[in-house]
């Protein structure tokens, strides 16, 4: 008891200095990782001779009360002793002497990195932002930045490295998510383990803890606080464990979600014209990729089931016989067998919800598309009986589907009383003798088992459902590999800009007759030539730049070889809802020398000097507020300013007038800024 109190007074002391600066003596480290190992090694051999496992040796001493109740004590002076590695990066030393840098610095720190083993047990690390929250109002600025494993780019490129370190030839989607996440996946099941094995302490140990009240011996009181210490500690650590679960499956989803959202997005800029609709790609990023994510909260359901079915057997099998224990497993085999076919007919419902549900989204958005033309024609009503009846198939399937989802959770609601009704059926008819301990010990074992029982119908349908986005998404990631048309980024000759080989072109299919783009011989542009595509109305001058894009699909030859980044000027211009900015800089950082250089080689200078807000002014949805030669210029900047290795510039003179082309052509040295 002397070293307890003095390590308190200890703690106390050093808890009224500052955190960053807190150093614990070694000694008084050393001391409370020895006494921990022995109170836990005392406690472990009393238990065991407890329940008559093994026979006390006699250089052992025996434990106490004193022993088991300074164990959780040492143990959290142990966690508390860890190093903080915050603690170093926050030295007086480097600390900016400038206030606005400190503020920079705290908000750009990461709390929850440079928070501690035992903050991030207790998530102690959010009270500063609690404490925030109480005084004012949250803003975007106060909240810390996350770790760098939870940001998009991460999360992509670890599913882009496994999926390229795939060697056949189709695409494995969940083994390319495995490994991308295995590793935090593997550390979120050794808490869910750890909370699986907590929870059933409490029904593996009721029958002694009734035993002992029915005994009623006053000489060994000290084996029901024993028991009532171990209690306590076992829901101590179920609670932890399954918060950090929790926390870590949602991780998880989240990281996975950005991972496939930036996948489908990537893919969707290189994809065919007319392969892949919009409410296709706006299914896959609304429903497929967050039914995945929310697989991670299920993952674990898959192995805990049958380890909470045999830690649930061994407890009855221990109190009640085996042919009771048999009886339940069983029963417990009839309920999920049952749910087979239920859980087909889920799988094949939900194919066709999202089916109805693609066609639906794609009419949906090409009226929305073509509102003005609906307007003009008075079609509103035929367009609204067609998208009603769309709904009324979608809403057929999934009328279907949850009928489906309520005779599932009617038969797992119903399954923990039938596998205890069945149990204690066969317990009176072979006369099996049930006390007051084994009974509370069944029940309590089939009130944790009812919680997977209950989420097994869940469990199942999920399962369905991410099996159903997964080949989806599937399918759509080996179709674009399958019709890959350009060979990007080799810079084998380092002279060439873009190589040219014979074939042919068609926007309709691979089976058209009469291609829309023939090339009958290999052209082989240099990095530096201006080239020139004259024709007539028609003739396909766009639709040859599309090739070169890779966005018309080839109907024969060897295809188009590009070397370097490239920009594209469409004939009808482009715009984002936002500043003129933001159209001009797309992401990019600004530089202001070259941003200004670019503004006036478009002859955009007078036009920003017009407006209120200059270059702030906000554009409307498609530049609806802009001319269309205001509209063209923007969207020229903007492809200059990218500084990409090929310029594609489609009729970029066609919206503005003969002075403004003579200086924006004049001024052509803007494209070689860098």
């Amino acid at each position: 008891m002397t070293w307890t109190l003095a390590s308190l007074v200890s703690v106390y002391s050093l808890c009224k200095t500052s955190r960053k600066h807190r150093t614990w003596p070694f000694v008084l480290i050393l001391w409370w990782f020895f006494s921990s190992i022995c109170n836990l090694l005392l406690a472990s051999v009393y238990i065991l001779t407890l329940f008559k496992s093994i026979e006390i040796s006699n250089f052992l001493p025996e434990a106490n009360i004193i022993d088991f109740g300074s164990l959780p004590l040492s143990i959290l002076l142990c966690l508390n002793a860890l190093p903080n590695n915050s603690a170093h990066k926050h030295n007086m030393t480097t600390q900016p002497l400038l206030q606005k840098e400190l503020e920079k610095q705290e908000k750009h720190r990461n709390t929850f990195s440079d928070a501690g083993i035992w903050n991030q047990l207790t998530f102690r690390w959010l009270n500063p932002l609690f404490k925030k929250g109480c005084g004012e109002k949250i803003e975007l600025e106060h909240i810390p930045s996350i770790p760098l494993s939870e940001t998009a780019d991460e999360a992509s490129s670890l599913l882009e490295q496994s999926l390229r370190k795939q060697k056949t030839e189709t695409i494995l989607l969940p083994n390319a998510i495995f490994h991308s996440i295995r590793r935090p996946l593997a550390m979120n099941a050794v808490f869910a383990g750890v909370n699986t094995i907590a929870s059933y302490i409490g029904p593996l140990l009721i029958t002694s803890f009734v035993d002992f009240l029915s005994k009623k011996d006053d000489k060994s009181w000290y084996n029901g606080m024993v028991l009532a210490l171990v209690f306590f500690l076992a829901k101590t650590v179920e609670s932890l464990s399954q918060r950090q679960w929790y926390f870590g499956a949602h991780r998880l989803g989240i990281r996975v979600k950005a991972a496939l959202m930036v996948l489908i997005y990537k893919k969707s800029l290189s994809i065919e014209c007319g392969s892949m609709s919009n409410g296709n790609i706006i299914n896959f990023l609304n429903v497929d990729v967050e039914r995945i994510g929310d697989f991670c909260w299920y993952f674990h359901g898959i192995w805990l089931l049958p380890v909470q079915v045999i830690c649930a057997l061994v407890i009855l099998y221990k109190n009640l016989g085996a042919a009771p224990s048999l009886a339940a497993l069983i029963m417990m085999i009839i309920v999920m067998i049952s749910n087979t076919p239920l859980a087909n007919m889920q799988k094949r419902f939900h194919t066709k919800i999202m089916e109805a549900k693609d066609s639906r989204i794609k009419s949906t958005s090409e009226t929305l598309k073509s509102m003005r033309v609906l307007k003009l024609n008075s079609w509103e009503s035929n367009f609204l009986k067609k998208l009603l009846k769309l709904r009324e198939v979608e809403r057929h399937w999934l009328r279907k589907y949850l009928y489906t989802c309520s005779a599932v959770a009617f038969l797992f609601w119903a399954s923990p009383t039938l596998v205890s009704v069945v149990t204690f059926g066969v317990c009176i008819m072979l006369r099996t003798p049930l006390t007051s301990g084994t009974v509370l010990s069944a029940l309590a074992t089939f009130r944790i088992l009812q919680e997977p029982i209950y989420n097994l119908p869940e469990l199942i349908s999920m399962i369905a459902q991410t099996k159903v986005s997964v080949d989806r998404l599937e399918n759509f990631i080996i179709e674009e590999d399958q019709k890959r048309l350009i060979n990007f980024n080799n810079f084998s000759t380092p002279d060439v800009a873009i190589e040219i080989e014979a074939g042919e072109y068609a926007w309709e299919n691979k089976d058209a007759k009469i291609p829309t783009v023939k090339i009958t011989e290999k052209i082989r542009i240099m990095k530096g030539y201006k080239v020139a595509i004259c024709g007539s109305v028609g003739s396909g001058k766009t639709s040859f730049l599309c090739s070169i894009l890779g966005e018309i699909p080839r109907i024969s030859g060897s295809g188009i070889q590009t070397y370097g980044s490239k920009a594209f000027v469409p004939q009808s211009a482009w715009i984002q809802t936002g500043t003129i900015r933001e159209n001009v800089l797309f992401g990019k950082e600004m530089n202001q020398t070259v941003y200004e250089g670019v503004v006036e080689g478009c002859a955009l200078n007078h036009d920003i000097n017009m407006w209120a807000d200059g270059d702030l002014t906000m554009v409307g949805e498609r530049g609806q507020n802009l001319s269309g030669g205001q509209k063209q210029r923007v969207q020229m900047a903007r492809a200059i300013y990218s500084n990409s290795d090929i310029f594609l510039l489609d009729d970029p003179f066609s919206a503005v007038d003969a002075h403004t082309g003579a200086h924006m052509f004049k001024a052509r040295n803007i494209f070689y800024y860098t």
